[in-house]
């Protein structure tokens, strides 16, 4: 038996380090004036306190007094669509799922996740975080890169800044797994669970979890030596 919950306190460790978020929430898509371009991204997903969800700043992560209004995101698909203003089920995982390659997924890649790291962190150089049409072109350009980098139909390589900071970041066309907080909020409709366009979110930092989960580890052996004495 001890032997047992020592192994049990194990297993949730490393759970806890590998393993997505697979929690469903319900959640409101909608674009904010001043933040969106015609086609894609910024979308706004709501509410902001999402849990496993983290590090957004006040540029990329809008509220006000009286109601939270989200977080703001890009799309990975051009061949999925959600409604807006629409309401839907969502998962935080570790890939996106499109109707042509479920039920495996295809992960994010390094370049996507770190574009998207720097955005919600408000470090993305070039980046006009200021709400207007400077913000609308940038968030154009990024949204455009990212579907390149996604490698989505008709899109390719769009050139400028955020095109230019990408490639010097290593490894870029790689799948992500666990290189930048990134992950993958997927999308369904009600009672239909018909797949909708993924989103991008910001979690936790992985040193964050693995850090839990040493912690978890550590507590189940720390009471199984107890148990012995």
């Amino acid at each position: 038996m001890k032997k047992m919950m020592f192994t049990v306190c194990l297993v949730l460790g490393l759970l806890i380090i590998v393993t997505p978020d697979v929690r469903a929430f319900t959640i409101t898509i909608d674009r904010i004036v001043g933040y969106y371009s015609g086609n894609g991204g910024e979308f706004n997903i709501a509410p902001s306190d999402l849990p496993g969800v983290s590090g957004y700043v006040s540029s990329t992560l809008i509220d006000n007094r009286y109601h939270k209004l989200g977080f703001e995101t890009f799309c990975l698909e051009t061949g999925e669509f959600v409604t807006i203003p629409g309401t839907y089920n969502a998962v935080i995982n570790s890939k996106a799922i499109m109707g042509n390659n479920s039920p495996n997924g295809d992960p994010i890649s390094v370049g996507t996740a770190w574009l998207y790291d720097q955005f919600a962190r408000g470090v993305l150089t070039g980046y006009n975080y200021t709400p207007g049409a400077d913000r609308i072109a940038s968030a154009d350009l990024l949204q455009r890169t990212i579907w390149w980098l996604e490698g989505e139909t008709g899109y390719s390589d769009p050139g400028g800044t955020f095109s230019t900071q990408v490639k010097l970041v290593p490894n870029y066309t790689e799948n992500n797994d666990g290189y930048y907080p990134v992950a993958v909020l997927n999308l369904t409709v009600p009672g239909t669970e018909t797949l909708a366009q993924d989103q991008l979110v910001r979690v936790p930092e992985p040193g964050i979890l693995i850090l839990l989960g040493i912690a978890m580890s550590a507590i189940g052996a720390a009471s199984w030596r107890l148990r012995k004495l």
